[in-house]
């Protein structure tokens, strides 16, 4: 017991490298974290839910798949000229 009390001590008090600090922020409180999570947010009376519409807006979805065709038409050629450098990053990985 004393030693899992040990690790997670070290483990907190041990300094963040600038890699990790860049990518994942700065530590977090741990002790606050468990405090925030014991405590369950009361939904406001007074709040209203949104209204949901039974009805699908169907140019809504055309219009945002006729977006995704136009990206993947932008795209595709960037891939092709890609294509034989991830193939070259594949072959020296073997």
């Amino acid at each position: 017991m004393e030693k899992e009390e040990q690790r997670s001590r070290g483990a907190e008090t041990r300094p963040v490298d600038p890699f990790s600090r860049f990518l994942f922020g700065p530590p977090r409180d741990r002790n606050r974290q468990t405090q925030n999570f014991g405590e369950q947010q009361q939904p406001n009376v007074n709040q209203t839910p949104p209204q949901q519409n039974d009805e699908i807006d169907y140019v809504k979805i055309m219009e945002q798949l006729n977006d995704i065709y136009n990206s993947y038409n932008q795209l595709k050629p960037m891939m092709k000229e890609l294509t034989p450098l991830f193939n070259f990053f594949k072959k020296s990985k073997k």
